[in-house]
């Protein structure tokens, strides 16, 4: 499974490869289980994942970031009305408000650190292969 998960990162980082086959004395018995199968896709997946937020990290940490800054202020929106519409204090509320934002602010700046780590690798690399 590794094999195919190394191969495929080579062949989309433009490492070029070829086969060579080999005569084995006894020949392996073909091993397609469905537990084989379900890491051959876990791993392909894995190599996708990777591909995909490693070149754009804001995708993934601003999407989420985002999201939990929107569930902050929904929250929020719910506790100000409890609070000063029903005269109720909740306070478990104002902790999950104050946590969500505080993760959704963090994992936002996190992802723009990462983007801006992201394309000065990008521009080294064309540096180092001569593109510019």
């Amino acid at each position: 499974m590794f094999r195919v998960v190394l191969i495929l990162l080579a062949g989309v980082t433009g490492i070029s490869f070829a086969a060579i086959f080999v005569r084995l004395a006894l020949p392996a018995p073909p091993v397609v289980t469905g537990f084989y199968r379900m890491l051959m896709a876990t791993g392909i997946l894995s190599v996708w994942f990777l591909l995909l937020f490693s070149r754009k990290p804001l995708m993934l940490f601003g999407l989420t970031g985002m999201a939990l800054i929107a569930l902050g202020v929904v929250v929020g929106v719910v506790a100000f009305i409890l609070r000063f519409g029903m005269d109720l204090g909740f306070r478990p509320l104002l902790y999950l408000v104050i946590l969500l934002e505080t993760v959704g602010f963090l994992l936002f700046g996190f992802g723009l650190i990462a983007e801006m780590i992201a394309q000065l690798r990008e521009e080294v690399d064309s540096l180092r292969r001569g593109d510019r």
